[in-house]
């Protein structure tokens, strides 16, 4: 999941088409009768404080089969309509492939992560006595400047010959 306003976590598309029919009866039911998730809550058995009803809702997740039974009840509806969904074999890829929540207005652009970072520093000392350091990093250049600097001043870049035959 990727976060999304306050911390809360948007759903994979793969939990919208496993748990989004259970998020939208209930999202209808609360609105049809004017209740809140704490009203919901308290119907249910619940603490008003509660936080089960925010995961039915985020698409988290399914409620256990007490709570099924409890939304059938209360909402005069099959417990089957409250239960996990499984995409079948033709959907899968789809879902799988489908961006996380559909937007409202222009898409934003997407957003690169960095590749893994691997070693980011290396150190050997070869037979011949001679260190070998590698360092391997992205920064940007107001970071990266300072660094070369340094390393420049401490003789660590070298130019000319190298003293390790490469």
């Amino acid at each position: 999941m990727t976060q999304g306003k306050r911390g809360s976590r948007k759903p994979s598309p793969l939990q919208i088409a496993k748990h989004g029919h259970i998020a939208v009866i209930i999202r209808t039911q609360l609105a049809e009768r004017k209740w809140t998730v704490p009203d919901f809550h308290e119907r249910l058995g619940l603490k008003r404080t509660a936080s089960a009803a925010y995961n039915w809702l985020s698409c988290a997740g399914a409620p256990s089969p007490e709570y099924v039974r409890k939304m059938a009840k209360l909402f005069s509806l099959p417990a089957s309509e409250f239960e996990a969904r499984e995409p079948d074999a033709e959907q899968l890829p789809a879902v799988l492939a489908a961006p996380g929540y559909p937007t409202v207005g222009p898409a934003k652009p997407a957003v690169r992560s960095p590749p893994p970072a691997g070693d980011v520093l290396g150190f050997s000392v070869g037979a011949d006595g001679m260190a070998r350091l590698r360092l391997d990093v992205r920064l940007p250049l107001g970071l990266a400047a300072p660094l070369l600097r340094v390393l420049l001043d401490a003789g660590i870049v070298m130019t000319g010959d190298r003293p390790d035959g490469e």
